[in-house]
């Protein structure tokens, strides 16, 4: 990825990092909390009109935004009406956010978009691909983006007829050298009006564990999606400028969850203290 390219997506990613923190603070104390109830919660991006239910045997979805999934019971130890408010103060914020609480460990389920970005060709999805690994390297350490078949650095996937690209992202939170590395595990789903992001961020300690998970809450996807023929292959086309903006928008998702764990941690440890 060119210099002009990584700080696009640069500039793209701070405004949210900073005005997320306080949302992020309030939910970290909360994350790892121990649950017993099991129901299904409705995550919607509306800018692609995905809908996803977030429904997890042996554990309970506590649904910050949107409001209208919302369930006091599954969330008495959370503010929500002052995390709502911190979520819908940033124009960039996910459009989606739950936590998944097992008893001794949780996962945080995110759903946004990339509105105008829809890679189809197999350059187009390769350039994707670089521009995540590229730019998740200026902000974490240790880094990997794969797919699941060996030496891929993605997957191509159809869910419920919805073209989908699968990543993988194993990477480290910096200057924290008692964190954990964490497991991105999300998809792009090809929408009419572009992508529908997905993303898991778990502990690696969990990672083989969330993965059954992950599917079945991506099984539960609906949006209204294109018919693309020949997707994936090569047809000597490529993004230009316009990978770059989607790879933006991409890290807002990225570095939201990511520091939900890692503040979680911190809470955890000054507990201990």
């Amino acid at each position: 990825m060119s210099a002009p390219r990584r700080a696009c997506a640069r500039s793209l990613v701070s405004p949210l990092v900073r005005a997320s923190r306080g949302l992020l603070l309030a939910l970290a104390a909360l994350a790892f909390t121990p649950s017993a109830r099991a129901e299904g919660a409705l995550l919607i991006e509306p800018g692609t009109e995905l809908h996803l239910t977030v429904q997890v045997p042996g554990a309970t979805s506590c649904v910050v935004v949107p409001k209208a999934s919302q369930r006091t019971d599954d969330c008495d130890d959370l503010n929500l009406p002052a995390l709502e408010a911190m979520a819908n103060g940033d124009k960039d914020a996910p459009t989606g956010i739950a936590l998944v609480r097992f008893p001794g460990w949780s996962f945080s389920v995110m759903v946004s978009s990339q509105l105008g970005v829809s890679p189809r060709s197999a350059e187009q999805i390769e350039e994707y691909a670089r521009g995540v690994a590229e730019g998740a390297r200026s902000q974490f350490h240790g880094v990997k983006v794969h797919g699941k078949t060996p030496g891929s650095a993605y997957d191509l996937e159809t869910i419920n007829g919805i073209h989908a690209i699968r990543f993988q992202v194993d990477l480290e939170v910096p200057k924290d050298p008692d964190a954990s590395a964490v497991r991105l595990d999300y998809a792009a789903l090809v929408g009419r009006g572009g992508l529908a992001l997905v993303a898991v961020v778990v502990d690696q300690k969990h990672a083989a564990e969330a993965e059954p998970i992950v599917r079945g809450l991506l099984a539960t996807a609906s949006m209204p999606h294109p018919t693309i023929a020949g997707f994936g292959q090569r047809q000597g086309t490529s993004f230009g400028r316009f990978g770059a903006l989607g790879i933006g928008g991409l890290f807002v998702l990225v570095l939201v969850p990511v520091l939900v764990l890692r503040r979680a941690r911190a809470q955890k440890l000054a507990e201990r203290a």
